[in-house]
């Protein structure tokens, strides 16, 4: 009798030993689980961040390229103008030694 007494105990102490066994490792895989968790958030955060910067960047490019075409239309424009207004006297010089000649 003492020794099935003794032998419950036993098996009572090592099924309280695999309990504290089974609540550390849980205690493990939890803080495991959130220290993967921030560091995967963390990662993400970055990655945001960087591709926030690049489609700045892009954007400022664009905004420039936008602006660089704007000037160039200028420019053209102000040619055109310059080139019509060109032929417009030359057209008139062209008139006037015609009627001359008539």
């Amino acid at each position: 009798m003492i020794q099935s007494i003794q032998f419950i105990l036993f098996l009572f102490r090592e099924i309280a030993e695999l309990n504290k066994t089974k609540a550390a490792t849980e205690s493990k895989v939890v803080e495991a689980t959130l220290s993967a968790e921030t560091a995967l958030r963390e990662e993400i955060r970055l990655a945001l961040d960087k591709e926030r910067l690049v489609s700045r960047q892009e954007q400022e490019k664009l905004q420039m390229t936008i602006e660089e075409l704007r000037h160039s239309m200028q420019r053209n424009d102000s040619e055109h103008s310059r080139k019509l207004d060109s032929a417009k006297q030359d057209m008139n010089i062209l008139r006037q030694v015609n009627d001359r000649f008539e």
